[in-house]
Order: structure tokens, then sequence, then C-alpha cells
């Protein structure tokens, strides 16, 4: 079958990280509708939307989160850069660079107004409410809802865990709280207000992955006492941070599993550096408890560790019951 050869990728102005092109940029390439097909047969083009492609071999190497980029850009493009509202939701957290976990890569648009036309794209989720200038910004030149307004939504339509790990990356990057805190006010009576309330309540912007968020939920809910997130701890060779630590027992609590899901992939130079900061450590006495992906859906398993090694820590003899949160007199 005869191929022909791929356009060079040419940058667009309006949105330089775009790497694709649209059917007519392949007209104008010599490609007729007939070489798109036998490119794509051949493995060579990969569709993105209708009317959009990117070179095969460019797809397998992006990244999850730079593919979900591409296709968001593609479906920008394609509206000329001037959607009718604003990117929101999964799709908004994407543009700020959060990070996201099991969340379905739909296009989110909130518009004020109901469109004329009743269907649109199989991947497009409209929302219709109005936005005040507050809640929106421009990212990648797009309009976009802002960081705050972009918890909300997450938090009112998504799983407790996905919403959270949003939150937590959105606090880090600046998110305003008392912004947060005014919008989930204005949604009394509004489906979805009590999961915000919720997310509001338990984020904390000193969870540095989505992994530190996760295990940060399985502390709670296994009744354990909270340790201190990103503690420093001084020893003879220097200034240390721990992901977790209960002080007081000298019990360090790391979680080593965001590299198989995000990008977090530790240089021969980190590994060196962490085994350093650990012999340190457990040369002061502090013991170590690592947690890996898997063992984040072991709850029972985590909290037994746990306690195990707070138990043995423990300078003088206590029961299990004092390492975990006083219950509440009924």
């Amino acid at each position: 079958m005869d191929v022909k050869e791929l356009p060079a990728l040419e940058c667009d102005d309006a949105a330089p990280e775009s790497q694709f092109w649209s059917t007519a940029q392949l007209a104008d390439a010599g490609m007729s509708d007939r070489d798109v097909r036998k490119s794509m047969i051949a493995g060579r083009l990969k569709r993105l939307r209708r009317g959009y492609y990117t070179s095969a071999d460019l797809w397998k190497d992006l990244a999850p989160k730079d593919r979900e980029l591409q296709q968001i850009l593609a479906h920008a493009h394609a509206l000329g850069g001037k959607p009718a509202g604003a990117y929101s939701h999964g799709t908004a957290a994407r543009l700020h660079g959060l990070c996201l976990w099991q969340v379905e890569p739909f296009i989110h648009l909130t518009q004020s107004f109901k469109s004329s036309s009743s269907k649109g794209p199989a991947d497009v989720r409209r929302h219709f409410r109005g936005l005040a200038a507050h809640e929106l910004t421009m990212v990648r030149s797009l309009p976009v809802t802002t960081l705050e307004r972009t918890v909300i939504d997450c938090a009112a339509s998504l799983g407790y865990r996905q919403a959270l790990i949003i939150a937590d990356h959105a606090a880090r990057l600046g998110a305003d709280p008392e912004q947060m805190s005014h919008m989930a006010s204005a949604m009394n009576g509004v489906c979805g207000v009590k999961s915000v309330r919720r997310v509001l309540a338990d984020l904390n912007p000193l969870s540095e992955s989505p992994g530190e968020t996760l295990t940060r939920i399985l502390i709670m809910e296994t009744g354990l006492v909270m340790p201190q997130l990103q503690l420093q701890v001084s020893t003879p060779s220097g200034e240390y941070r721990l992901d977790f630590g209960w002080e007081d027992a000298k019990v360090a609590l790391e979680f080593d599993g965001d590299t198989k899901y995000f990008d977090y992939a530790p240089t021969p130079k980190v590994l060196l550096a962490e085994r350093k900061r650990e012999k340190a450590l457990m040369e002061q006495g502090w013991v170590f408890v690592r947690l890996e992906w898997k063992d984040l859906f072991q709850p029972d398993e985590v909290e037994r560790r746990i306690s195990n090694a707070l138990w043995k820590a423990a300078r003088t003899p206590v029961s299990p019951s004092a390492v975990r949160q006083p219950t509440a007199a009924p």
C-alpha cells in the first residue's frame, strides 16, 4: 500500500504546544481523505477527534496527561480557540496542570446558556450556569475556570478521592481557601454541596503527590493518629524531610508508588540521596514504613504495619489504643 509521507508538524502560534494536524492542514500538504485513511491503516496517523490527527509514533511517546492535553487543544482549535463558554471541571484541571487520578478524559465546557444544537461530540460534557468574572481566567490563551472554581466543580462531581487529589494540588499552587469557602457557602441546596464541604475540610497542600493524598485518606479512615506531613528532622548529616512522621515515636511513613502512575521517576542521584537520608535517620532511631501503590487498597494490612511500627518504637509499653484516635463517648 502506497502511503504518503506525513508533513512536518508546525506549531500554531495560538497554541504552541499543539502537535497535530487538522484535515485542512493535511489537505494543504497534498493529502487527500484517501491518503489520510491509508496512513491510519498503516499505523502512521492517530485520530484525536473528528478532523484532527497526530503522528502515531509521537502519540506512543506521550505521557497520558500530554495525550489528554493534545485532545483538549484539538477541540479548542476546531472552535477557533473561542469556545462558547469556559473549559471547566476535569478539563480545567488538566489545563491548569493539576494531577488527576481515574478521571475520565471528557471535554467539559461551562456555558451561561444552552446552545441551539441539541447534540454535540460524544466526548464533550456541557454544564449550564453563569460564571462571574472572578471565576474565570486564561490558560494557554483559552478561557478556563480559576483554580478555585475548578476545585469546587470537581469536588461536586467527582468521587472524594479523585476530588481531594485535585484540591490538594490546587492548594499547593495557591488556590485561595477563602474564595473556595465563599463559593461553597453559595451552594446551599445545590447537588454536590456536601461533597464540596468534605473536600474543603480535608484538603491539605502539604500532600505533594496523588499517592500522598491517598495515603492521608487511608490513615484518616483507619482511625490512626494523623502523623505530621513533610516533617523536618535534624541529624548529624543534615536536615531531612519525611512524607509523614510520628515524631515522638520516631516512625516514618514514606510513599514510593507514584513512579508507576505519574511523572515522579527518581534519578540515580535521587535514589542515592534517598539511601543516605534513610541511613542517617535510622542511625537516630527512626523506623521506616514504606508504601507502594498496591498497599493503598489494603487498608487493614497498612493499619497493621503502622500500628506494629508505632508499638515497637514506643519507649515505654503502651496498648494499641494509644496509637488510635480517641472515640467520642456515645
